[in-house]
Order: C-alpha cells, then sequence, then structure tokens
C-alpha cells in the first residue's frame, strides 16, 4: 500500500488488496468482476492494445470516448465532456460502468493528466454516481516514472469514496523492471465493510479459479525491495538513473518534433508518445523500409522512446516528419 498509495489516509483505510500476476491479472479480475458478460469496459480513444484482448477473453467488450478535446495545442487536454456522454449512453444501455484510466505516463500516447483534469474526471463520475454503479480503475502501471508529484492526484480521488467504486492496477514490472517475475495487484478503495468482506471474496474466486497463486518467489523478491532499507535505497538510485536516461530522450523528442511539424499530445514522460498521423500504415511501412520501427494504430504512430537512445532521436524524428 505504501509504494502505491504513500500517505493519503482516507485511502489507506479503506483499501484491501489482491496479489495479481502483474498489473494484467489485475485489469483482468477487474473486467471479470465489476462488469457482466457481454457489458463493456470504458476507457480513451487510444489505449493499450490488450485492454481489448482481456475484454474479449472474459466475454466483455471495449467501448471508447475521444481521449483529446483539442481546446490548447492539438491534443493537450482530456475530453471530460467526451467521458461524460459515453457514461450518460453506458449506464442507460448496460446500467453500470467500469472506467479504465491509464496515467499517469499513458501507454501509448505519453499523456499526463494534470489535477484539474483530475478534479473534473472525479466531478464528472460523481454526476453519475447516483443513477448507476460507477467503478473507476487506474491503471497506474508507469506511476514510478512520472517525473511530476506522482501520487498527488490520489486526493483528487477522495471525493468518490463511498460513492464511486475506486481500483488501481498496481505493478511491479515497470516500477521495478521485473516483467518476468509477473507481480501486481488489484487494490480496491471501499468504504463499506460488507462491500469489502465480498470484493475480497470474489476477488479470491477469481484467483483460484484462473491462476490458483501468484509467484511466491516474485513476490518475496519485490517485497524485499520495498521494505529493506538498503535494498530500496540502491533499488531507488538505480531506477533514478533510468528515470534521467528517459527524461533526457523525452527532452530531445520534445525540444526538436514540435519544430519539426509533428502533431502529439502533451508529453511529459513515459516509454512512449503518440504522433498523429492520417495514413499511419502506410507511414509505418515507409519508415520500416527506412529502418525505423514505429507501431501503427488509428490515426496516429506509436513511437517506443524507451527503446531510442538519445543520440538517434533526431533520426527518429526526421524520419517521422518526411
Amino acid at each position: 500500500m505504501d509504494d502505491l498509495l504513500g500517505t493519503e489516509p482516507a485511502l489507506r483505510r479503506i483499501a484491501i488488496a489482491s496479489a495479481t500476476p502483474g498489473g494484467s491479472g489485475a485489469l483482468h479480475h477487474a473486467v471479470a468482476n465489476f462488469l457482466e458478460p457481454g457489458q463493456a469496459l470504458l476507457t480513451t480513444s487510444f489505449y493499450w492494445g490488450p485492454y481489448q484482448t482481456l475484454a474479449n477473453e472474459a466475454d466483455r467488450r471495449i467501448e471508447t470516448f475521444s481521449m483529446f478535446d483539442g481546446t490548447l495545442e492539438a491534443g493537450q487536454a482530456l475530453d471530460v465532456s467526451a467521458l461524460d456522454r459515453a457514461l450518460s449512453d453506458q449506464i442507460e444501455t448496460q446500467g453500470r460502468a467500469l472506467l479504465f484510466l491509464n496515467d499517469p505516463c499513458h501507454n501509448p500516447t505519453g499523456f499526463s493528466m494534470r489535477l484539474e483534469e483530475w478534479r473534473r474526471v472525479a466531478a464528472c463520475l460523481l454526476s453519475h454516481a447516483d443513477k448507476a454503479p460507477v467503478t473507476l480503475l487506474v491503471d497506474c502501471a508507469y506511476l514510478a516514472f512520472d517525473t511530476r508529484d506522482a501520487r498527488a492526484f490520489l486526493k483528487e480521488l477522495v471525493p468518490l469514496i463511498g460513492r464511486v467504486g475506486i481500483l488501481f492496477a498496481w505493478s511491479a514490472s515497470k516500477t521495478f523492471t521485473h516483467y518476468g517475475l509477473r507481480v501486481g495487484a488489484l487494490v480496491a478503495c471501499l468504504a463499506d465493510e460488507q462491500e469489502q468482506r465480498t470484493t475480497e471474496a470474489a476477488l479470491s474466486y477469481s484467483c483460484r479459479g484462473t491462476w490458483s497463486n501468484c509467484s511466491s518467489g516474485g513476490q518475496l523478491a519485490i517485497t524485499r525491495l520495498l521494505v529493506e532499507p538498503e535494498l530500496a535505497a540502491a533499488c531507488r538510485t538505480e531506477r533514478d538513473e533510468l528515470k534521467a536516461m528517459l527524461r533526457a530522450r523525452v527532452d530531445a523528442f520534445n525540444g526538436i518534433a514540435r519544430s519539426k511539424g509533428l502533431a502529439y499530445p502533451r508529453y511529459d514522460g513515459g516509454f512512449f508518445v503518440t504522433v498523429f498521423h492520417e495514413s499511419p500504415f502506410e507511414k509505418a511501412t515507409a519508415m520500416k523500409e527506412a529502418g525505423v520501427f514505429v507501431v501503427p494504430q488509428k490515426g496516429a504512430l506509436r513511437v517506443a522512446l524507451c527503446g531510442v537512445a538519445e543520440r538517434d532521436v533526431p533520426r527518429l524524428v526526421d524520419a517521422l516528419a518526411r
């Protein structure tokens, strides 16, 4: 709980957790337990592709809302009005809503919400809370790579307590660069004690019916990195070095991309950024022939700066701009 919720007392007091194999396991449990078969989770129009796989495997669906409102520069603010409309539609058609928001360092866009955007999201959710069950899942896999106060947004969620379900998909894969150990958790912040007990029982049942038990070796390793002072300090030092390396790549990209005419969301940091393009599949094919690799998606190209050395960023931007 310390690594996720920090010192936010209101959320810590009502938090329960279920160990999962990575953040993907947490997402699976949210879909399987907070939606009925055939219903749809709601997320942004740009989203991590496996959301669709997780929904399909669980006999659920995905619906999206336009992610950016474009009120400032291209893609500079979350489109909360579009979210509001989508929530209304979902509540009318399926009688509940489960919203996935991947923040900070959104995959695939690199976008991170400001506190004011979180306030608007919270107000939007509260406006629907009396109509039907509404649950927010914060997919915070990249929390440790935020260059700001990564947990500052938590206080914006406190007004939701008791009215909107609050879930977090926590992942050790990114935070500790231990992808193969598959350690994560679904954390639920629920004010009602009976609801806590019911949720704990449901999550335990889902664990037993899917992967049975998580890797005990992985859990032990991550626990030691969290609680043993010397290991925790060494881990923070190593992570800070990696964050600095990534930050240099982000700064290099931001320093030249706009001047080259690239349109992309506000990019404060993270493993990926998305560049908008009208013909992404044709563009990705042409870039591949030039030895520059990106992932095409609807209306954009996903660029993995986590895999690009700082010295190669100008070449990458030139390829995107040509």
